[in-house]
């Protein structure tokens, strides 16, 4: 049971094609409602004196409930108790059968609840405008909340692809043909302008269903023109309808709408709405919705949804930016890696081979090997010999350095405790 203004006089009702209609009112006045609404091709179904109105209600499944003031100020207690258990029941339309008689008072606690009122003498013809015109409204409010939700379905699982992505493409492909096919458009295209936070790139989809031609992706160069109107969009946090045609290039708000949205769907006019893309304080693009026949039927519900999944958007390319940055920094890192790799083998091919040589050359000339050497000589070559040694501790030390922070094979730690507890080798 709605609590719901009475129904305008101009809305359209009239004969539903038999919905059903329950009658809580006794004696002539519900006998009367039958006959009128079963006359009219509603099927009614009147509740016998005694009987449970709650029952009955459950049990028929009603499109719309007639109660007379009686029936409907002995169930007032306990309304909000059933409305608490049966949740549903708050959508159903109700109308209040007043009886014969003047001063009659409906209680203000009652008239939350009641949609409508019928005062006697009651006119065939008005009752039946009355409750046609309310089950049109239940109706088309019920068909509005089951849009929504389908709508707002589609919205959770285009924001679940996107999210299930890195790749900014995937993203975007994933978003323009979600929303272009959840909102029943023709065209959506999408407009990233150069910055900082997300990679520059242009993309739509076209629903080729009737044999449209293909909406091209949008141009850098249209940038410049697009940016102040991305700004003011993102500054008042709205979406704006525009209808573009050979008289009329702009939009609600006076700005140019892109030559191209009109010349790439080969149609003489376009109708569609725009809106910003962005996080935090500044845009960086614009999102175009078009249908070729007719504006878009453009509701709060599916501003809001369309919204939310554009700032999802927004951060998925944000969060794409900073890991393709991420990758290539760990490119570069893996490719300094590499050249210390390079230069330790380096090190080790070209020093440590030459320097064996030096070496063992050395200890045998100081040796005598070559003859005895005067003091002087043997002086010099004694320093020959400890730069000699230090050069190649250095490039041991490189080596050793190098193995560990590769994390070489082999390279264990040893348990100096342990192998100094074994007691000494035995010599020769």
């Amino acid at each position: 049971m709605a609590g719901e203004d009475a129904v305008e006089q101009d809305e359209t009702a009239g004969n539903d094609g038999g919905a059903l209609a329950v009658v809580a009112a006794s004696g002539p006045v519900g006998e009367a409602a039958c006959r009128t609404l079963t006359g009219g091709g509603y099927r009614a179904r009147i509740v016998v004196p005694g009987t449970s109105v709650l029952g009955a209600i459950l049990d028929a499944g009603p499109e719309i409930l007639l109660v007379d003031l009686p029936t409907a100020l002995a169930h007032l207690e306990a309304v909000q108790d059933i409305l608490t258990r049966h949740p549903a029941l708050a959508t159903l339309p109700v109308i209040l059968l007043l009886p014969e008689g003047r001063g009659v008072q409906v209680p203000e606690a009652l008239t939350r609840y009641v949609s409508d009122v019928v005062f006697p003498p009651v006119h065939p013809a008005e009752l039946l405008h009355r409750t046609g015109a309310l089950i049109a409204r239940r109706r088309r409010v019920g068909a509005q909340r089951a849009s929504a939700a389908r709508l707002r379905e589609d919205m959770r699982g285009i924001s679940a692809r996107i999210r299930a992505t890195n790749d900014p493409a995937v993203m975007v492909e994933a978003f323009l043909s979600g929303v272009g096919r959840a909102l029943g458009a023709h065209h959506v295209a999408l407009q990233v302008f150069d910055d900082e936070r997300a990679a520059a790139l242009g993309s739509s989809w076209t629903d080729r269903a009737d044999g449209r031609r293909a909406l091209p992706a949008p141009r850098r160069e249209d940038q410049e023109e697009a940016l102040p109107h991305a700004l003011d969009l993102w500054e008042h946090s709205r979406t704006v309808p525009f209808s573009s045609g050979p008289g009329a290039m702009h939009d609600a708000d006076g700005a140019p709408v892109p030559a191209w949205l009109l010349e790439g769907s080969g149609r003489r006019s376009v109708h569609g709405v725009v809106a910003a893309l962005g996080e935090g304080d500044t845009p960086f693009g614009l999102l175009w919705i078009m249908t070729e026949e007719q504006p878009l039927a453009w509701s709060g519900v599916e501003t809001a949804l369309t919204q939310h999944v554009l700032g999802n958007l927004a951060h998925g390319l944000i969060q794409a930016q900073l890991i393709s940055r991420q990758q290539q920094a760990v490119r570069k890192l893996e490719a300094l890696d590499q050249a210390r790799t390079d230069f330790v083998g380096t090190v080790n091919h070209e020093l440590r081979t030459p320097l064996a040589s030096i070496a063992g050359y050395l200890e045998m000339i100081l040796d005598g090997a070559g003859g005895e050497l005067p003091p002087e000589a043997s002086t010099m070559l004694q320093a020959v010999e400890r730069n000699t040694a230090k050069l190649s501790g250095l490039v041991e030390d490189i080596s050793a350095r190098s193995s560990r922070e590769s994390g070489a094979p082999g390279q264990a730690g040893a348990d100096l405790v342990h192998l100094l507890s074994d007691g000494p080798v035995d010599g020769p």
